[in-house]
């Protein structure tokens, strides 16, 4: 959520606002002794709380059977997966289409065992999943987007009394020419064979992160799984007051209420959280923990240090706000980089970043899309990862030996 201008903060402050004061209604809201409850499709994930009988337990742990140990051997005996973070960040998300790309043509690109995305990561994810076969399709549609396929302004009548300051229906639109039924059979396929794809939302009734196994939904028997799949995609880049929320229903007691999801960047603007930990149960229930190695790559769709607004913050409210918002938004990501990379090394596992580097001369809007700027993005990093790409072993802000544990391999190996 990184990198958006002061003119959406100000939106933004300004929905608040007007929120408190509209009318707007919904459907049912789950009552609160129900809150826990998840639609279909949708998986717990508690961190080191998950147990070994929870579904994300047993969603990786089926994904780490004998039966898929040679995805990634490369010839040898130990094991080797890969797993795959890509972050939110709107338009910028034309940097990872870049990396990808470039990374493909460079040969030296894994299949990826796992693969995680948030908001403009989620709709990179599925594409970045199935392989390199799908650059050239993703690379055109991050060079081709505007403003107009993403949302309309709503009138200040319908702002009012609604739910956003914009109308995504040309979002849904695209989504739904994005993925269709021969795609989703193709995810299926791949979550058959063991690999996963997960995208995160925000359950605003619940304040949570939901994470939703996009793998199980394409390869359900439901009638719905084509729809819960586009709708997933939609809510998880749906930015709270500016696009609406995505309601999903819950069957609780023969009632039918409705939970009201937004951006998954509103809880993680990237995440494995418990992920990190249930893979190396997962390993370890199989008998691998001593030969498998995995390899985490994070791509943040934005730079991975602060840069400073435009102009000085003015001495009234909405500047502030608008500068307040900004500047949490970056402390957010920076210490969730941080809590990753030391989980991962922890584990003895290695860590990759990417990010914009500040050597880039055209920071873009991340809500403004618009295709020359998202084209040179794009080219920049797909030169720069068919050049072999220079991935950071730490953040930024920190010295990567010291979480290190004895005896862990460096990042790089």
């Amino acid at each position: 959520m990184s990198h958006l201008d002061r003119t959406f903060y100000i939106s933004l402050v300004l929905g608040i606002f007007i929120a408190l004061s509209a009318c707007a209604g919904r459907p049912p809201a789950p009552p609160a002794e129900h809150r826990d409850a998840l639609p279909w499709g949708a998986i717990s994930t508690q961190g080191a709380k998950t147990t070994l009988d929870s579904q994300v337990f047993r969603s990786l742990g089926d994904a780490f059977t004998s039966d898929h140990l040679d995805t990634n051997t490369n010839g040898g005996s130990v094991p080797k997966f890969a797993v795959l973070a890509l972050s939110g960040g709107g338009s910028n998300g034309a940097f990872a289409v870049g990396l990808l790309s470039g990374w493909s043509a460079h040969g030296t690109r894994p299949q990826f065992k796992i693969v995680t995305g948030v908001s403009t990561g989620a709709l990179i994810a599925t594409y970045a999943f199935l392989g390199p076969e799908y650059d050239t399709l993703i690379e055109k549609l991050y060079t081709s987007i505007t403003d107009q396929d993403v949302y309309r302004n709503r009138n200040p009548f319908s702002v009012l009394f609604g739910d956003s300051l914009r109308d995504t229906s040309p979002l849904r639109r695209m989504i739904a020419s994005w993925i269709d039924s021969e795609l989703l059979a193709r995810v299926a396929e791949e979550h058959r064979k063991g690999r996963r794809l997960y995208i995160a939302t925000t359950d605003l009734d619940a304040t949570r992160l939901v994470t939703w196994d996009m793998g199980a939904i394409a390869a359900s028997d439901r009638s719905d799984r084509l729809q819960r799949y586009r709708d997933v995609l939609l809510a998880s880049a749906a930015i709270p007051v500016a696009f609406p929320p995505v309601y999903f229903p819950l069957e609780v007691d023969g009632e039918t209420y409705w939970q009201m999801h937004v951006d998954g960047g509103a809880s993680a603007n990237i995440f494995f959280a418990g992920f990190m930990f249930d893979v190396q149960r997962a390993i370890e229930a199989q008998r691998l923990a001593k030969g498998a190695a995995v390899d985490f790559y994070l791509i943040v769709n934005s730079p991975l240090l602060p840069e400073p607004l435009d102009l000085p913050v003015k001495g009234n409210l909405l500047s502030i706000a608008a500068a307040s918002t900004w500047s949490m938004s970056w402390a957010a990501q920076s210490a969730q980089l941080i809590r990753m990379y030391k989980t991962i090394r922890g584990l003895g596992h290695a860590y990759h970043l990417a990010g914009i580097p500040p050597e880039y001369p055209e920071p873009l809007d991340s809500s403004s899309f618009d295709p020359e700027s998202m084209t040179r993005l794009l080219q920049f990093a797909k030169r720069q990862a068919a050049e072999g790409y220079p991935w950071l072993v730490a953040p930024s802000d920190i010295e990567w030996r010291e979480a290190v544990p004895e005896g862990a391999p460096k990042a790089s190996e």
